[in-house]
């Protein structure tokens, strides 16, 4: 009789542990950001491609998408966001997938896109910063090495090789966090993003090779007004002359006649584009083949 009773308090534990477990994965990314300085810090895409990490991106609008990133580890793990990034749209014939050329599997976003796409064509690519929610990464210290919303990186911590990410967060072992990506269009005259469209995050560099694309993107902050990044993005992105630019009809408004961008918006526009023209001089252009459809092998 001992025996059974042990045994019975056994499956009982265990279901209570199982329970725990699922009660906590159901409480959804974790929102304010952590840094651990002894956890293992793995940079986003390479933690992607070994399946250390998968991530979900889910467009909101063409100016604004989530990003929630897992831990599929047994130990807690920083992951090192990229300064910049690439969301490009997932036709419903493909699944959604860790990495490059990846469908939908089990895991932690397991499951089928059912028509969620909603486009028959392939959407906007859309491309911007990562930002956390971190109430100690506001402001410009010694001790906060990256800002935007990521936790503050202790002096010990700052190393030069840091200077190639965006921000610092870490993922307890079996969680995830959630991350907002600031963003603009990157593919003039297609659908624009909407929320049940799914997105494939990728490196700028698999996205296009061009340096001046990859330094704009990374130059995207707070401090830079959104219709003048838009413009901007256009012409780089997109070859766009800047008088095609002042003439882009804005169709939001259906019977008024008005452009989408304003002079000052143009002008700001260009002086951005010489800007982080000059700044993209010395850096390589990447060797990697651009995308040219999400819906590779």
């Amino acid at each position: 009789m001992p025996t059974r009773l042990f045994r019975c308090g056994g499956v009982v534990t265990l279901l209570a542990i199982s329970l725990s477990l699922l009660s906590a994965a159901n409480q959804g990314p974790i929102r304010q950001l952590t840094l651990d300085p002894d956890a293992a810090m793995v940079p986003l895409f390479d933690g992607m491609e070994s399946g250390q990490f998968e991530v979900r991106m889910s467009a909101i609008n063409a100016y604004q998408s989530n990003v929630v990133i897992a831990n599929t580890g047994t130990e807690a793990v920083t992951v090192a966001v990229p300064k910049a990034a690439v969301g490009v749209h997932i036709l419903p014939q493909f699944g959604f997938g860790n990495g490059p050329g990846q469908n939908q599997g089990q895991g932690f976003f397991s499951g089928n896109n059912n028509g969620q796409n909603g486009q028959a064509g392939q959407a906007q690519g859309v491309g911007g910063t990562m930002q956390g929610n971190s109430p100690f990464g506001q402001s410009n210290g010694n001790n906060n090495f990256f800002g935007n919303g990521f936790p503050s990186v202790p002096a010990e911590m700052v190393t030069p090789d840091l200077q190639q990410y965006g921000g610092l967060a870490t993922i307890p072992a079996g969680k995830s966090i959630l991350l907002k990506m600031k963003t603009v269009c990157l593919s003039y005259g297609r659908p624009d993003p909407m929320s049940k469209m799914t997105y494939r995050l990728v490196p700028v560099e698999e996205y296009s090779s061009d340096p001046v694309l990859a330094e704009l993107l990374e130059s995207y902050t707070e401090r830079v007004d959104r219709d003048t990044m838009q413009a901007a993005t256009w012409h780089v992105a997109n070859g766009l002359s800047w008088d095609q630019i002042r003439q882009l009809p804005d169709r939001r408004v259906p019977g008024v006649s008005a452009t989408i961008f304003t002079p000052r918006d143009v002008q700001s526009a260009e002086q951005f584009v010489t800007a982080v023209t000059e700044a993209a001089k010395d850096r390589p252009a990447s060797k990697t083949p651009p995308v040219t459809t999400a819906n590779r092998n």
